[in-house]
């Protein structure tokens, strides 16, 4: 895992929206993201609460702020509640 880590909603028509830190309490609120592998599972406790069904089509895409053009996988959700995960990176 490569830190700090960051995470971005992607809308099926190609939106992308940054996902904010609901606990950020500064004047203009913070994007939600892990500096460091101890905060790892507060950051997953968090984007699951971000993640719910919606009519909008949409997945959660992480990836590493230190090369962003490098996404660590996506998670998703469909109506039913079903959460679907996606690892797209592998040590080769």
């Amino acid at each position: 895992m490569f830190f700090p880590v960051g995470v971005v909603v992607q809308y099926a028509n190609g939106t992308v929206l940054a996902v904010l830190d609901a606990e950020c309490r500064h004047d203009i609120q913070c994007s939600l993201t892990c500096d460091s592998p101890q905060s790892w599972t507060l950051f997953m406790k968090k984007i699951r609460a971000v993640l719910l069904p919606s009519t909008r089509k949409y997945f959660l895409s992480l990836h590493s702020l230190s090369m962003c053009d490098a996404e660590i996988g996506r998670c998703s959700i469909n109506k039913r509640g079903v959460v679907a995960w996606e690892n797209k990176y592998a040590f080769t």
